[in-house]
């Protein structure tokens, strides 16, 4: 194949990012060049300040790339580039914890703990909030430098503070260590089912993956989750060969060069008669969204879940004289139907909201007869509680219909939602509480809206045969 000999010749060492092969580019003017140089020669020189050489530089730097308005073409002092690769490559000192942003901005939520791990040893669990690392508060523009913070050097400790529940804060203490985490995870989901998740495209993933789907089909795994949520991208190289891997024909993708534009294909080696589906979040991006999108664009896979982050830029690192890097955005690509997700992202084929909810649409989208269900724990506060009005339970109707495996679209100009559970088409028109399924209006009161939040009754779920068990403390809905 055509990118995997060019491509793989021109890799850098250490390199993040694949760069395309050379494009025309604008000449340099030397008296621009002059110029520049002679005002930062006078500056050290004669100003009466005798400005620090580093911070002028980094000054003059910063001042470039802004004009560019480009947040991806950066400047990496030695150090900084060095954390840069160590979290592409997810290899790094610190706890063994993954980390996402609160909805409120008010804390680093741990969505994963590693085994083996301080995290693992010290007792952290899966939805703990950090609120605190040393003596830097959480707020929403402090929880990059938090996550920061929690790295550090080998056999160095690091104080933090966390929120449990409904428990009062309370403070960690934990040993950083150095840690290379798993670029890949994988799961026997059970009825011919695999699920594999990437974290991050670096050298290992294609390898990883490759032996987590062979370990998944010798298992007996027929279908395919493959999980992209999180992922903010890294070596072009990665994604382009799982992509590969999935197609026998068609274009991944589409590149400039010289004015023209290049596309690389598949070759017919992949294998397209694993069915395949793909989970999308906000923050998938990048080389995520060059796997996702060649997968979509050529009708191999089905996206779930929400927008992904739209980043189609490309970047190169090319190191500097003085130790440094700058990472130099230096195409714009575009996925086989000649589109780019640059700031637009792409749009999922099944879009959820509530992110426990993806897994189970995947489900359903891989098999359209696979059972679901759903338990409402009335001491479970952390999914919406069903309620009780004049004899009747009602559910939260998003969330039921969601975690059922079925996305709710909202109409505006109407004022409804609509959603085809069990193969019944339901509408909901939330003005006056009417529901719909398959042309027949519901009688009684089906709906309610209190305080903002729809809730449909049981009664409705089983006129659209999902089986519904009640007890006192516990609501147990399921589809058949």
């Amino acid at each position: 194949m055509r990118w995997k000999t060019k491509w793989t010749m021109t890799v850098l060492a250490g390199a993040l990012l694949l760069s395309p092969v050379s494009s025309a580019s604008a000449a340099v003017d030397p008296k621009n060049l002059d110029t520049l140089t002679k005002i930062y020669s006078l500056l050290v020189d004669d100003h009466f300040t005798h400005p620090d050489q580093e911070k002028l530089l980094k000054a003059a730097v910063s001042g470039m790339l802004n004009e560019l308005n480009d947040p991806f073409t950066n400047y990496f002092t030695p150090q900084e580039y060095q954390q840069f690769v160590d979290a592409i490559q997810q290899a790094y000192a610190g706890i063994g914890v993954l980390l996402e942003h609160s909805d409120d901005g008010q804390a680093l939520v741990v969505k994963e703990v590693y085994a083996g791990t301080p995290a693992e040893q010290g007792g952290l669990q899966v939805g703990d909030r950090i609120v605190q690392v040393g003596d830097t508060a959480a707020a929403p523009s402090t929880l990059d430098q938090l996550a920061d913070l929690l790295r550090g050097l080998p056999n160095t400790t690091v104080t933090f503070r966390i929120v449990r529940g409904t428990e009062a804060p309370k403070s960690v203490t934990l040993t950083r260590e150095a840690i290379e985490l798993p670029m890949v995870a994988q799961k026997d989901l059970g009825n011919g089912t695999g699920y594999i998740r990437i974290y991050s495209f670096g050298d290992r993933t294609t390898q990883e993956y490759a032996k987590a789907l062979s370990d998944l089909q010798e298992k007996g795994a027929k279908r395919l989750v493959l999980d992209l949520r999180g992922n903010g991208g890294g070596l072009v190289k990665s994604a382009l060969e799982i992509a590969d891997s999935l197609l026998t024909k068609g274009i991944i993708l589409q590149m400039h060069e010289d004015g023209n534009i290049v596309s690389f294909d598949a070759d017919a080696a992949g294998d397209d008669q694993l069915p395949v589906t793909v989970l999308i979040d906000r923050h998938s991006a990048s080389a995520s969204e060059i796997l996702a999108g060649a997968l979509q664009k050529n009708g191999r896979a089905k996206l779930v879940g929400e927008t992904s982050y739209g980043k189609g830029t490309m970047q190169e690192p090319v190191e500097l004289p003085n130790g440094g890097y700058i990472k130099v955005s230096i195409d714009q690509w575009m996925l086989a139907d000649g589109t780019t997700p640059d700031h637009v992202g792409l749009t999922p084929d099944v879009r959820m909201t509530r992110p426990e909810s993806f897994l189970n649409a995947a489900l359903g989208v891989l098999e359209p007869d696979h059972e679901q269900s759903v338990v409402f724990d009335s001491k479970d506060n952390t999914i919406p509680a069903p309620l009780t009005l004049d004899g009747q339970v009602y559910l939260p109707l998003r969330y039921t219909v969601e975690m059922l495996g079925a996305p709710v679209t909202w109409v505006a100009e109407q004022d409804q939602v609509t959603f085809t559970l069990q193969g019944h088409q339901a509408t909901v028109r939330l003005a006056d509480g009417v529901v719909t399924v398959d042309g027949t209006q519901l009688s009684g009161h089906p709906l309610r809206v209190i305080d903002g939040t729809s809730y449909l009754s049981v009664d409705a779920l089983k006129w659209m045969k999902v089986k519904v068990d009640s007890t006192e403390n516990t609501v147990k809905i399921q589809t058949h």
